[in-house]
């Protein structure tokens, strides 16, 4: 299942996210808005950084993602989104 959520506040983002911005100043442009996760995805938090849990990105949806932040888009890996880039209830 897929569910949207909002990309959330720079200032709430991991040290790790926000150190990657300062590379790829167009991230900080996507708080607030829509990313689609997969939920049954979630796993504890593989990328090194402070938070617990990560969501992949739908395969389909992670090549727009990666251009709207700037970055560039490796379609032989998998994307992935830590929980605290997320606005979760």
């Amino acid at each position: 299942m897929i569910a949207t959520v909002r990309i959330a506040p720079f200032e709430q983002w991991c040290e790790k996210a926000r150190n990657y911005a300062s590379y790829h100043p167009a991230m900080k442009s996507r708080a607030g808005q829509a990313v689609g996760i997969i939920l049954e995805s979630c796993r504890q938090n593989q990328s090194g950084c402070s938070a617990q849990r990560e969501w992949r990105v739908p395969d389909d949806k992670a090549a727009e993602h990666f251009e709207q932040m700037g970055i560039p888009y490796n379609p032989a890996g998998k994307t992935w989104i830590c929980e605290s880039m997320l606005e979760l209830d």
